[in-house]
Parts: C-alpha cells; structure tokens; sequence
C-alpha cells in the first residue's frame, strides 16, 4: 500500500458522497496495481463505478469501470456487464467513449 491510499480512500469517499468498500479497493490495488494507479471516483451508476486512473506503461488518463463486489455473485449483473462492454466497443461515435480493453478479474470485478 502506497502513502497516497488513504488520500485516494478520503478523497474517493468524499467524491462520492458516500464510502466505497474498503474491500473493492483493496482488490482494485491488488489486481491493477502494476497496470494503473487510480486516482479519483469520477462517478457511479446503479451496476457499475468509474475511476479515473493513469495506465503506467502508456503514460496516459484512463477511466476504469468496475462491478461492484455484491453484484458479481448475480450472474445475470456480469453477463450484462460484460454484454454492455461488447456492444460499447462496436460503437465508433465521437461522444462515444472508446473501449480499449475489457477484462474480467477473478475475484474483483470485470474491468473497462
């Protein structure tokens, strides 16, 4: 854990107005610590959260949008999830944000 984990956790839960689990942090670090540092909460849906993030190896701002830990034990939530990044990738729009990769991270949560 980094020094700048309990500003992200202040900052995170200030943004959002209320907490976000301990737990889906701990495991967004772990499992994405070496591909990207998360920065802010950028906002939240009723199945998903978007965290503004900066891909290491690229240099560059990326938003991550997660599945919430309780909703991965409902099949259904994760197939729609990964169902909306699949059709989200085929669209090419200008006010369309582009998906540039789509991961599912035992035991996390699938990841855009």
């Amino acid at each position: 854990m980094s020094p700048n984990d309990d500003a992200l956790d202040a900052k995170t839960n200030a943004v959002a107005g209320e907490s976000i689990p301990a737990e889906l942090l701990s495991v967004m670090r772990r499992d994405l610590a070496k591909q990207y540092q998360i920065s802010d909460l950028l906002g939240r849906g009723g199945m998903s959260l978007v965290f503004l993030a900066q891909e290491v190896e690229l240099n560059r701002q990326v938003a991550i949008k997660v599945l919430p830990l309780q909703l991965l034990d409902r099949a259904d939530a994760a197939e729609r999830f990964e169902r909306e990044g699949k059709i989200s990738a085929s669209l090419d729009h200008p006010h369309i944000v582009p998906i540039s990769a789509s991961a599912r991270r035992a035991p996390s949560c699938g990841i855009r």
